[in-house]
């Protein structure tokens, strides 16, 4: 492998980010308090909203429901296309309690934390989708991908997954979406981990290299963070130019004979 090949290794956001899930000192990025704060304020500026998902408790029945609220959020906020797709969820489910889940590549290194990546692996798309599914329009997907997370609850779930990189996908066509299942949808080695539940993460896409992007999250901390200090130049600059205007027209009424005092009150 090339010199150039390994730093791109280092600099892909998918290696960061499963780097980062495996590391117990790594708080959630949803957890991250500028992160959080960031986000906060890029919905109060868009939304007008002022909660966030990080401070809601969540249970499992409802993690997709927020998950899949909180991607299409922020990519419409961001001008980014349409990702998730409903109908998706119902195969990704179907397909993993038929075994399909259990024959993905075992991930290396073993997540081994509360945290992790446990499996994934490329998907033929007419083991995933079903027939009618593929006459219906996903027909046109070629690969699908698959990733299995395993997470000690709902809430940790949403605040990983809600910064996968494959949400921050540029490419306009590509679908994605993400399920929780039981636990024993995997080998049995994934058993002694003690996990519940697992989330599995998917994306189609049609040709080409599998698409991926930045975290959704990041790319929402540094537009609010943006929002935040384009304010701040606003009003010191609208407090500038009045401060201006204030020392021209002082300047300007000592030719109109104006004394100093007489002027001053009015600044």
């Amino acid at each position: 492998m090339a010199f150039d090949d390994v730093k791109l290794l280092a600099e892909d956001p998918l290696h960061i980010y499963h780097r980062q899930l495996g590391d117990p000192d790594t708080p959630p990025p949803l957890r991250n308090p500028s992160v959080a704060s960031g986000l906060h304020r890029m919905k109060k500026c868009d939304l007008k909203e002022t909660g966030s998902v990080a401070t809601v408790p969540v249970k499992w029945a409802d993690m997709e429901r927020v998950l899949a609220s909180e991607v299409s959020k922020l990519r419409s906020l961001l001008g980014a296309s349409a990702f998730w797709d409903a109908s998706l969820q119902v195969h990704i489910r179907r397909w993993a309690r038929r075994g399909g889940a259990a024959i993905l590549p075992e991930s290396h290194p073993k997540a081994t934390g509360d945290a992790g990546l446990l499996s994934c692996g490329e998907v033929a798309c007419e083991a995933l989708l079903s027939s009618k599914a593929r006459a219906n329009g996903l027909g046109k997907y070629r690969h699908a991908f698959v990733w299995a997370y395993r997470f000690p609850d709902a809430e940790s779930a949403i605040a990983h997954i809600l910064a996968h990189p494959v949400f921050g996908t540029t490419d306009t066509e590509a679908r994605g979406a993400a399920v929780s299942c039981e636990a024993d949808v995997l080998q049995s080695a994934h058993k002694t981990l003690g996990a519940s539940k697992v989330v599995l993460v998917c994306i189609l896409w049609q040709d080409g290299r599998r698409p991926s992007g930045a975290s959704l999250l990041q790319i929402a901390c540094e537009n609010g963070n943006r929002k935040r200090d384009d304010a701040l130049f606003a009003k010191k600059s609208l407090k500038l130019k009045n401060s201006r205007s204030q020392c021209h027209i002082y300047t300007q009424s000592w030719g109109f004979g104006y004394h100093e005092s007489e002027v001053r009150p009015g600044l």
